[in-house]
């Protein structure tokens, strides 16, 4: 059973990034709060497959960019907070994958 689940999150985590990189085109469109919003649930999934012991490089990075991200949004610094948005989403899928690797 827990190699069925592990195999799942693996799936998940690859469909996750598959679909991210077919939004490429969306992102331009995409709003400073959107971003954000998917930033945050990045971060979340990787934090539900224990990435932050055994990716913790890889999100804490995300987890810093997504600080990035809120305050240059904050400061109405629209574009830096869609960068810093942008970098958190992608360590964030680096640290999924890491840990799921490092779960098998």
């Amino acid at each position: 059973m827990l190699a069925f689940k592990k195999s799942v999150l693996g799936f998940m985590a690859v469909l996750s990034c598959i679909s991210f990189s077919f939004a490429g085109d969306i992102v331009g469109n995409a709003t400073v709060s959107e971003l954000l919003d998917e930033a945050r649930i990045s971060l979340k999934k990787a934090y539900e497959v224990r990435a932050d012991k055994k990716a913790s490089y890889e999100f804490y990075r995300a987890e810093a960019f997504y600080k990035i991200a809120q305050e240059q949004t904050s400061k109405l610094n629209l574009e830096a907070g869609k960068a810093a948005a942008l970098d958190s989403i992608e360590w964030a899928m680096k640290a999924i994958s890491k840990a799921i690797v490092e779960g098998r």
